[in-house]
């Protein structure tokens, strides 16, 4: 369903990326309800703390991969993506030029706003990226080379990281 004043144009983007970022909202209250309070992370730890250490990683890794996916660019080969870049091209289209001083700021500052969302998610979509490409050789040790897809899971559980 649909915001009141959203045009019916958008209205299928609009509504994907809303529950894209309610889920992710629920999904980070969850993962801070479970694990941030620490009388609760030493009880799961004491309960079952390899379980829900591997809880918490995929927890991170789901979070990272929405916000990643928020960020992509709206068309990638001859998929289209629902992003924020789709939702901002959707509502450019909505607008004929000549563009009035106000559509004119509006834009301005939607520009900015993708331009700073870009930049403080680039370090998750990196991670995103090399976490899911294929499996690499090092060049100068011949060895696996995968990227910690958890770099901010805890490894003070007492076992091997």
């Amino acid at each position: 369903m649909c915001g009141v004043g959203i045009p019916n144009a958008i209205t299928p983007t609009w509504d994907a990326l809303r529950e894209q970022v309610v889920r992710l909202h629920l999904q980070w209250r969850l993962h801070e309800e479970l694990f941030v309070k620490e009388e609760r992370r030493k009880l799961l730890d004491e309960v079952a703390g390899t379980f829900f250490g591997l809880v918490q990683q995929n927890f991170l890794l789901d979070v990272q991969l929405a916000i990643a996916r928020l960020g992509d660019p709206a068309q990638q080969g001859s998929n289209s993506n629902i992003t924020l870049h789709k939702l901002a091209a959707e509502i450019r289209a909505l607008y004929q030029e000549p563009l009035d001083p106000p559509v004119q700021e509006f834009f301005a500052a939607l520009a900015r706003a993708l331009a700073a969302f870009a930049l403080a998610s680039e370090k998750v979509r990196e991670r995103r990226n090399k976490y899911f490409c294929p499996l690499r050789l090092r060049p100068c040790h011949g060895e696996p080379s995968r990227p910690n897809p958890y770099p901010y899971a805890r490894r003070d559980r007492g076992r091997p990281s």
